[in-house]
């Protein structure tokens, strides 16, 4: 799954924007390495970038999260939007996240069939998730947001934003403090990012920003 999140640090306003995985032909900078090497766009689809560059760090500077700096670049190429920052998360991960602040509640509009149960599921997941308002722990939080079943990938991002949506939503202050330790553990084990610690408190004033 790949989400651009755009926030305007003054406002908090927050877009985002889905890229289909099954993309083809990502384009990247044309005086970069990437670029050289497939002028026309990347020969397979966009979610083999990651592997395909994390074998090859040397086509981004040998840096030792290759496969997200070259998404980055990519992505950005494709937009025409600077890409600042990654935070690549897990599916594992996803679940004990989303599980640490105690699941999501959010409105199903219709039925999806589940994509069954992921390896090491901690519980089992049902055949649907069905319409109507649904709290949702991790594990069925992934399962919603995997479905693709029921129509196809566009409507799969939808799904994806609008767990996002129900993710930030549901971080408010009290449930962090409350889950503080849980979704440290969380974090720890499931999330890389190369957002500085030097910018830490600026994300902490925007995020303030966007829940009010």
């Amino acid at each position: 799954t790949i989400v651009v999140v755009s926030v305007d640090p003054a406002t908090g306003d927050t877009a985002m924007i889905s890229v289909p995985r099954n993309l083809p032909r990502l384009p990247f900078p044309p005086d970069s390495e990437l670029g050289k090497r497939f002028p026309r766009g990347f020969t397979d689809l966009a979610n083999a970038v990651y592997p395909y560059v994390t074998q090859r760090p040397e086509l981004v500077g040998g840096v030792a999260d290759a496969g997200a700096q070259a998404i980055k670049l990519g992505i950005a190429q494709l937009l025409g939007l600077p890409i600042h920052f990654y935070v690549l998360v897990d599916m594992a991960g996803f679940v004990d996240v989303v599980d640490a602040l105690g699941g999501i509640d959010i409105y199903i509009a219709k039925s999806v069939p589940s994509p069954g149960n992921p390896r090491d599921a901690k519980h089992q997941v049902p055949v649907y998730i069905t319409a109507g308002q649904q709290h949702l722990d991790g594990t069925l939080a992934l399962a919603y947001a995997r479905s693709r079943h029921a129509d196809n990938d566009y409507y799969r991002m939808a799904r994806q934003r609008c767990v996002l949506g129900a993710i930030a939503a549901k971080a408010t202050p009290s449930v962090l403090a409350t889950g503080f330790t849980d979704l440290l553990g969380a974090l720890a084990d499931a999330v890389t990012t190369d957002i500085p610690r030097s910018a830490l408190g600026d994300f902490a004033i925007v995020i303030d920003r966007f829940q009010q």
